[in-house]
């Protein structure tokens, strides 16, 4: 009964982090897109864009590949998986910290250094200081493009996790002998022959090998 009761919780925390992954990546792609139009093709956002668009693909084929291909229910589970989600985990971390790394791009104040130079590089994008006024002395949280920036950064790190909880559900999977990877000394289990009480005969039938 506690193995079966450990199973359900396993299979829920599955299903639950394979939904927030996919939850995040659209997240993430959404406000990606966003900084791509706002400021150009800046690596980490393009990385950050790379990695949602294939995690999502790559949860997607975990959850429903199982659920509609035995071929697939047999082999993805176990280390298939466990290499997915690791990878994928790896990714969101990297983009997570580069966003972090090029806040200044998003939430830079406009200081004098900006108000005097005619022009400006300013995140990829040529600015002339004519349009500076407009924007100088507003809030740092009131523009959306550092909104945008801060909740791919916030996302990208739960996606980390998301992922990284996946990784730790495939590496019970694979102790417990699923997928292609067995591990050491794993027997499969046998279904046991009922055993025959006193004063009853056993309805179990030896065969003997031809």
């Amino acid at each position: 009964m506690e193995r079966l009761s450990s199973a359900r919780v396993r299979k829920a925390l599955y299903t639950v982090s394979r939904l927030c992954q996919v939850i995040l990546c659209i997240i993430v792609l959404a406000c990606s897109a966003y900084e791509i139009s706002r400021f150009g093709g800046l690596d980490p956002v393009n990385f950050a864009m790379f990695a949602s668009i294939t995690g999502m693909a790559i949860s997607l084929l975990l959850v429903l590949g199982p659920a509609y291909n035995p071929v697939l229910a047999e082999r993805l589970p176990g280390i298939i998986d466990c290499i997915l989600s690791a990878l994928w985990s790896l990714f969101f971390l990297a983009t997570g910290g580069a966003l972090a790394a090029y806040r200044e791009f998003a939430c830079a104040t406009f200081s004098s250094y900006y108000w005097f130079n005619p022009y400006v590089w300013y995140g990829r994008r040529l600015l002339l200081a004519q349009d500076l006024p407009a924007a100088a002395g507003r809030s740092l949280l009131a523009r959306p493009e550092c909104g945008a920036w801060d909740a791919t950064v916030a996302m990208s790190f739960l996606a980390f996790a998301a992922y990284a909880v996946s990784c730790v559900l495939a590496g019970l999977d694979i102790k417990d002998g699923k997928g292609l990877v067995k591990p050491r000394g794993f027997k499969p289990a046998t279904p046991e022959l009922p055993v025959a009480s006193k004063g009853e005969k056993s309805t179990a039938t030896l065969v003997n090998p031809v």
